[in-house]
C-alpha cells in the first residue's frame, strides 16, 4: 500500500477507531490518543495490511488493545490500595508498617496480573465505581459476563492472598 492508497482509506479508520475508543468510555482527547497510535500502527503496517480480510476488524483489535493498555497505564498510576495516612499511627510499629506496604506492593502486583478483562473490569467496579450495566456496554459484553469477570478476578485474588498469608 502505498501513501495516496493510505491517505484515501485513513479518515473513515479514523473515525471507526474513535467511535470505538468513545463507546468504550475514553474522553475525546484520549480518543484522538488512540485513533493517531492506530492509524500510525496502520502505517507501520502497510506492508502486511492486504492479508487481513476486514481493515475495520483491524482497526477494531487494535483500538480496543491501545484503549487498554492506556486505561491500564492511567488506572496504575491511580493506586487501587492506597495506604491512608491516619492508618500509619503510632499504634503500628515499625514492623506493622512494613507489611503493610509489602501486602500493598504485592497486591498490586496480583492485579495488575489478572487476565485484561478481569482486570478492566475490577479497575471499572471498585475504583471508578461503575455500574455492571455501564461496565458491559462500555466491554461489549452482556452483564451477566462482567458480574462474572468480576466474580472471578475477586476470587483469584482471594485465593492468592489466602497462600500468601500462610
Amino acid at each position: 500500500m502505498d501513501y495516496s492508497e493510505y491517505e484515501k482509506i485513513a479518515p473513515r479508520l479514523r473515525e471507526k477507531s474513535l467511535q470505538i475508543s468513545r463507546m468504550m468510555g475514553m474522553n475525546d482527547d484520549d480518543a484522538l490518543d488512540v485513533a493517531q497510535d492506530v492509524l500510525l500502527k496502520l502505517w507501520q503496517m502497510r506492508h502486511e495490511l492486504s492479508r487481513f480480510r476486514s481493515l475495520d476488524a483491524l482497526v477494531a483489535v487494535c483500538t480496543r488493545h491501545r484503549a487498554v493498555d492506556l486505561y491500564r497505564r492511567n488506572a496504575h498510576s491511580a493506586s487501587l490500595v492506597e495506604v491512608n495516612d491516619e492508618l500509619l499511627t503510632d499504634s503500628f510499629t515499625p514492623l506493622a508498617e512494613l507489611e503493610l506496604a509489602e501486602t500493598s506492593r504485592w497486591l498490586h502486583e496480583k492485579i495488575r496480573s489478572l487476565p485484561d478483562k478481569e482486570h478492566m473490569v475490577l479497575m471499572m467496579r471498585q475504583v471508578e465505581k461503575r455500574e455492571y450495566g455501564e461496565i458491559a456496554r462500555l466491554l461489549g459484553i452482556e452483564e451477566t459476563s462482567a458480574r462474572v469477570l468480576l466474580a472471578r478476578a475477586r476470587k483469584k485474588l482471594l485465593q492468592q492472598f489466602n497462600q500468601h498469608s500462610q
